[in-house]
């Protein structure tokens, strides 16, 4: 049995783990389209209520 160099190993077990900055920014991107979906599937309540706060606030 041979050992596998650093880019060997790396194509055999399918990449390099992902930084903690590409974590984070994949973090982010998934907030953001659970919010934008959301608001989408609701967005008559939505728009009633920031119309009620606004009224609410004059």
């Amino acid at each position: 049995m041979t050992a596998l160099s650093k880019e060997e190993s790396v194509k055999t077990v399918g990449g390099e783990p992902i930084s903690f900055g590409t974590a984070l920014l994949l973090a982010g991107f998934s907030a953001a389209a659970y919010v934008g979906k959301d608001l989408y599937d609701n967005w008559s309540e939505f728009k009633a209520a920031v119309a009620d706060g606004w009224n609410n606030n004059r």
